[in-house]
């Protein structure tokens, strides 16, 4: 596809799962044929490198904010072509990654950035911004303070349980009052796909988790997706009707 240097960033409270959504959405939009560029942008307490595998990253965006490698240099490319710029674990003073933003538009379609909670100088880039929440008051409240900074273009509602006990959409909506993108339903088998490196929508592309977050990627670029998982009602599994 033709570039078409659509930026976002991924942000909420910590322990909402940002940096499981910025991940499986940068495997969708690559799925959907995107040139894509997943980056850490959480120099403090960096999460990505741990989430794709590479914990003990060699190039990282500390190299290119001190000056001692290019940014091309520092980008990894997995197998699935996601493209992967990433922190160190060791904290280092360098300047805000936010000032590499004009470089990293030009390397792919969509660059994708693992925001952390209340960073105003990624928020003051007027990026469009999606915030993550659970479905819980606290959680809630807090993505309702974040909208109020940053430049909100919807909500992912993340880990919604199916028993009654969560807010529903609509309430977290009422709260919240932005658009909502789409909801994922909590999935146990996250935390295998994690400890193996993948996405969900890599390692089970058959859960409604992952339908969902591709619903939501493509909803991002406004493409039409529907998903090639056939509802099959109890008639048909019982084979009273085909």
């Amino acid at each position: 596809m033709g570039q078409v240097n659509k930026v976002f960033l991924i942000s909420g409270n910590a322990g909402q799962g940002k940096t499981t959504i910025a991940k499986n959405l940068a495997f969708c939009l690559r799925h959907f044929g995107f040139d894509v560029l997943l980056v850490d942008g959480d120099l403090r307490t960096p999460k990505l490198c741990h989430h794709v595998g590479m914990p003990l990253a060699n190039h990282t965006i500390q190299d290119v904010l001190l000056g001692a490698r290019s940014l091309k240099d520092a980008i990894y490319q997995r197998p699935s072509g996601i493209k992967l710029l990433l922190s160190g674990l060791n904290f280092v003073d360098v300047p805000h990654p936010s000032t590499l933003l004009p470089q990293l538009k030009k390397l792919a379609d969509v660059v994708i950035i693992d925001v952390p909670t209340l960073d105003l100088k990624w928020y003051d880039t007027k990026c469009e911004t999606i915030l993550v929440a659970q479905p819980d008051f606290p959680s809630v409240l807090e993505v309702q303070k974040l909208s109020k900074l940053c430049n909100v273009n919807s909500i992912v509602i993340n880990r919604m349980h199916d028993d009654g006990v969560d807010l529903s959409p609509d309430n977290v909506m009422q709260v919240v009052h932005k658009p909502l993108l789409g909801v994922i339903p909590a999935e146990p088998l996250m935390r295998e796909a994690l400890r193996h490196g993948y996405s969900i929508v890599e390692f089970h592309p058959e859960l409604q988790a992952s339908t969902s977050l591709k619903q939501i990627a493509a909803k991002l670029m406004n493409l039409e997706y529907q998903s090639p998982v056939r509802a099959v009602s109890l008639l048909a599994k019982l084979g009273i009707v085909p």
